[in-house]
Formats: structure tokens, C-alpha cells, sequence
């Protein structure tokens, strides 16, 4: 069989059948091994790379959840504060109308009653609170006595 080729310069060798052996097709006893161990050098960086991003993804969406859970808290606080002001302001009104129109002596008398009231809850917490603490650390000290 007898095949041409051209050089690029115009001039063309014939070849007749007989082909060079290739001396660069010699392989390595590692090549396998190593084909391997690129493979899996790349699938490792994609693992961790696909990890890296779900972690990010997670963190956005907590971050976007926590966001939305602080505006509805401020929210929530805000129109408790203002119902507030507005049930104190009609007690305020209704107390001064009973006074005869005397708008400051029921100022006066709503916001007393609302700091006394707001004392009494806080002392009545804190005895709770400091009660049972010192319940559970008597617990916790009669049971290793001997």
C-alpha cells in the first residue's frame, strides 16, 4: 500500500506500507495509579468545594430567617407598645373625665398605678426566681449527704 504526504512544502514523501514504531506509546506500570490518584484529587476538591457551598447556602438562609424573625419581633413590639399607650391614654381619659376634667390628676394616677403595678410584677419575679434557685441548690446538696 503505498500513501503520500504532504510536508506542507509543497513536497510529498511516499511511504510503502511500513510504519515506524512508536517508541512514545511505551506506558508506565504507575500510569493506572496515577490516572487514579488525579481522578480522585478532583473529585475530592469537588466534594469539597459542593460541601463549602452548602454550608454557605445554610448560613444565607439562617441569616436570612433570623432577619425576618427580628423584623417580626420589632414589629410585634411595636404594636405592643403602642396598644399600650393607647389603653393607658383612654384609662388617663376616663379617670379625668371622672375627676371632673382634670386630664393631669388622671395622667398622674394612670402612670402611678402602671409603676407600681410594674414594681410589684418585677419583685414578684425575682423572689420567684431567687426561691428557686435556692430550692434546687438545697436539692442538689441534700442528695450527696451522708
Amino acid at each position: 500500500m503505498t500513501t503520500q504526504t504532504d510536508y506542507g512544502n509543497g513536497q510529498q514523501q511516499q511511504s510503502h506500507g511500513t510504519q515506524e514504531p512508536e517508541a512514545a506509546k511505551s506506558t508506565h506500570p504507575f500510569e493506572p495509579f496515577w490516572k487514579d490518584i488525579v481522578a480522585l484529587r478532583e473529585y475530592a476538591v469537588h466534594y469539597t468545594t459542593a460541601r463549602v457551598d452548602t454550608i454557605k447556602y445554610r448560613a444565607r438562609r439562617v441569616l436570612i430567617w433570623a432577619a425576618v424573625g427580628l423584623l417580626a419581633a420589632t414589629a410585634s413590639l411595636i404594636m405592643l407598645i403602642t396598644a399600650m399607650v393607647l389603653l393607658l391614654q383612654g384609662v388617663a381619659s376616663g379617670l379625668a373625665d371622672l375627676l371632673g376634667g382634670r386630664r393631669w390628676a388622671g395622667d398622674l394616677i394612670t402612670g402611678s398605678f402602671l409603676l407600681i403595678g410594674m414594681g410589684v410584677v418585677v419583685f414578684l419575679a425575682i423572689f420567684v426566681w431567687v426561691r428557686s434557685s435556692r430550692q434546687k441548690t438545697v436539692k442538689k446538696y441534700d442528695r450527696h449527704r451522708i
